[in-house]
């Protein structure tokens, strides 16, 4: 009888299949080459006259198709519901009785491929630049079609390269490269531990003081350090101030009473850091326990020492990460309470033990009170899963269930309260109190009234961004994601889960008015461990897709090894170094230059008159460059050095008020492009 051996894929036999390789290698070389020749040849024409006068040209269609990309994109979603609706009947079809899932027909297969080319497309197709209205100053990346395409065709041009690197990568080189991650594997679980939180504790504290000067520089940190300090007074609201239109700030209510709009659950935490008299610390010590969190996480849902050890190596070289957490952001705290949620989901799942229920409610209850939406969108899907096995153990869920309903139950009673004494009802937050409406779909807080069109807009804006916010890599930051949900790839259920909390966010916040780039899509911040377990689980994928086109697994490992440490080390020697630069200058209006000169010059007991730059003819401030003296003022205003807005001949009436002191003022000067402080007569 004769015995069949079997030829592992990747493995030349003979002459012919060398041959063959070495045709497949050449054409994927020539294949990358041209893409970025082709690449280079854009970039050229771009920067030509020719384009220059084309792109005037274009510009006389591009309110036509503006007006006319609302119906293209409401074809667009009809076709992704149709297709999806088609997928989901597929799903069903093949499940059988027991539970079992039968292999995917090609069919199903075309659906799913289909889907994904389009979320895929959807996620790097700019259509900002169809909008002439935007609620921020920075919403979009602000790179057009042409950039799109350059963009796909560099992509095009790397997959090529990694092919051909596939099959043509040294032996001597794969042996090396799998030597030496086989020894990263191999270091101490405690020692890796503790060496990336430590790094990742130094780290986020040196942005924190070299690039963000250890203050809040975006509007809403400022007003939640602002109710911090309401909180250090013993009350949850301070008086109005007698004069109050010097001290307007955004984000802050200051009608009946002087708070900020937001849930009490980050000024409470900002109010450790208070005591501790360094509130710059809490974001950092937070984002290192959500790393710390993340390990424990993919260890407890995918049990491989191989996830666990990378996503603390991605999240910490994820600049989005980093200088979010170097900031005073309520996103921080917001990802770790949720990260807790998910972790003590995945061990009650386990434990018979009723702590994990409890905790797992307290950490959700507790991230309602800093980000009521964020919370609800992303715990949803975990909630459903849990309510399902609810149904099917009830014996054993019971107690766990209850326990979860006691914790949740207690911190959103805490929240109802904060609500009813401050906002005078246990249903309205302050957003409602200062804006008269909670601004999605239909209306809007600033600016014209929320629509669907708003809606795809603000998710293109997000997605795109996180595309490159993520990771800063040379490559789309969610590639890999769409790699693990290519048909035919095992997945588990918590893949499933965290897709679907991950796609739940932005569903809601698709009806959500407001979007902007702040240190990324700040929206989707807590999301972030989620999307890179999904991104290395569609790494550690890669391997066994391509030996199923007869390469070499171990050939592939050792490649895309080598392509992620050049990402990583452009990521460290390009993109945060430019981020660096960007969150040192002037941030969202806001630097310490002010304070520092009142310290320089010893100046005491003043007031400082803040020119907020008003445009000609226009009598409204502009409120976010008062933030560089309103984050140093205190609740009752009772400082040595007070900051209120230049309201010129008005400005008489706040210096009777307070006597005695010395009066300054903060003004831009646009001949040197620069402010300058100087005394202000009475």
């Amino acid at each position: 009888m004769k015995t069949k051996h079997r030829i592992k894929p990747g493995f030349c036999t003979n002459s012919i299949d060398e041959k063959c390789s070495s045709m497949r290698a050449n054409f994927f070389l020539a294949a990358g080459c041209l893409c970025h020749i082709t690449v280079a040849v854009l970039l050229f024409f771009r920067n030509s006259k020719i384009f220059s006068l084309l792109q005037t040209r274009l510009v006389c269609f591009k309110t036509g198709f503006a007006d006319n990309i609302s119906a293209v994109l409401s074809a667009a979603i009809a076709i992704l519901t149709l297709l999806s609706a088609f997928w989901i009947y597929c799903y069903l079809k093949r499940k059988k009785l027991s539970g079992c899932i039968q292999p995917p027909s090609r069919f199903s297969s075309f659906i799913r491929l289909s889907l994904l080319s389009f979320l895929f497309i959807f996620s790097l197709f700019p259509l900002d630049w169809t909008s002439s209205f935007s609620r921020s100053h920075d919403s979009a990346l602000h790179y057009y079609p042409f950039d799109f395409i350059l963009i796909l065709t560099g992509l095009a041009g790397i997959v090529f390269f990694l092919l051909f690197f596939f099959l043509k990568l040294p032996p001597s080189i794969v042996k090396i490269t799998n030597r030496y991650a086989s020894r990263f594997f191999d270091i101490n679980e405690s020692l890796l531990l503790l060496f990336c939180a430590a790094a990742c504790l130094l780290l986020t504290c040196l942005f924190s003081h070299f690039a963000l000067e250890n203050i809040p520089h975006v509007q809403d940190s400022i007003a939640q350090l602002f109710q911090a300090k309401i909180f250090k007074t013993g009350a949850l609201t301070a008086p109005v101030p007698s004069h109050k239109e010097f001290f307007e700030y955004m984000n802050i209510i200051n009608s009946n009473q002087w708070y900020s709009q937001y849930p009490p659950g980050h000024p409470l935490l900002l109010l450790i850091g208070l005591f501790l008299r360094a509130a710059w610390i809490i974001n950092p010590l937070l984002g290192t326990f959500s790393l710390i969190l993340l390990y424990k996480l993919a260890r407890e849902c995918y049990g491989e020492k191989v996830v666990s050890y990378l996503s603390i190596v991605f999240l910490l070289f994820s600049p989005f990460f980093l200088f979010m957490s170097s900031s005073y952001m309520n996103h921080v705290s917001t990802m770790f309470f949720l990260l807790l949620f998910i972790y003590s989901y995945a061990k009650l799942l386990k434990s018979p033990s009723w702590h994990y229920p409890l905790v797992c409610g307290l950490s959700l209850g507790f991230a309602t009170n800093i980000r009521p939406l964020t919370a609800f969108a992303m715990a949803l899907p975990f909630c459903l899963d849990f309510l399902l096995d609810f149904f099917k153990k009830q014996k054993h869920y019971f107690k766990k269930l209850l326990c979860f309903t006691v914790g949740l139950s207690m911190m959103l009673l805490l929240l109802l309260i904060y609500n009813y004494l401050t906002n005078s009802s246990p249903f309205i937050f302050g957003y409602q109190v200062k804006y008269n409406t909670a601004g999605f779909l239909g209306s809007a807080q600033i600016g014209p009234p929320h629509t669907l069109m708003g809606g795809i807009k603000n998710t293109s804006n997000n997605l795109t961004a996180l595309n490159k916010y993520l990771f800063e890599w040379p490559i789309p930051s969610l590639l890999f994601i769409f790699v693990l949900f290519l048909p035919g790839i095992k997945r588990n259920r918590w893949d499933r889960l965290f897709l679907l909390s991950f796609l739940s966010v932005a569903v809601f916040y698709f009806f959500y008015y407001y979007q902007d780039l702040c240190f990324g899509p700040r929206f989707f911040y807590s999301t972030t461990p989620l999307l890179i377990l999904l991104t290395i689980r569609g790494i550690l994928k890669l391997p066994a897709i391509m030996s199923d086109f007869s390469f070499n697994r171990y050939k592939v490992s050792a490649t895309v090894c080598l392509f992620l440490f050049l990402c990583f080390t452009y990521t460290v020697a390009c993109s945060i170094p430019l981020l660096f630069n960007k969150y040192s200058s002037f941030y969202w209006y806001v630097d310490d230059s002010l304070h520092k000169t009142v310290t320089e010059m010893k100046i005491k007991n003043a007031i400082v008159f803040i020119d907020v730059m008003y445009p000609p003819g226009n009598p409204i401030p502009n409120l976010p460059v008062y933030g560089s003296g309103f984050l140093y003022n205190s609740p009752g205003l009772k400082d040595s050095v007070i900051y209120a807005i230049n309201r010129g001949a008005w400005n008489t009436t706040l210096m009777r008020e307070y006597p005695g002191r010395d009066y300054f003022l903060w003004k831009f000067s646009p001949e040197t492009n620069d402010f300058k402080l100087s005394p202000l007569v009475n």
